[in-house]
């Protein structure tokens, strides 16, 4: 599985991780938004994003 890498999401684009499956946590500690790293266009917070594991049994 991979290794949860760090992302700076807004509203809109968290909520499209979630929807995905992906596994998003909030990284305590930031004071100020700054710009998505998704879609460059919100503000957001950064988050841990880690794709959820996918049982084959």
């Amino acid at each position: 599985m991979d290794k949860p890498h760090i992302e700076t999401l807004c509203h809109k684009c968290h909520g499209d991780y979630l929807e995905a499956g992906f596994i998003v946590v909030k990284v305590p500690g930031q004071k100020f938004k700054d710009a998505c790293t998704h879609c460059q266009s919100g503000q957001g917070w950064d988050y841990e994003v880690e794709a959820k594991e996918v049982n084959h049994g």
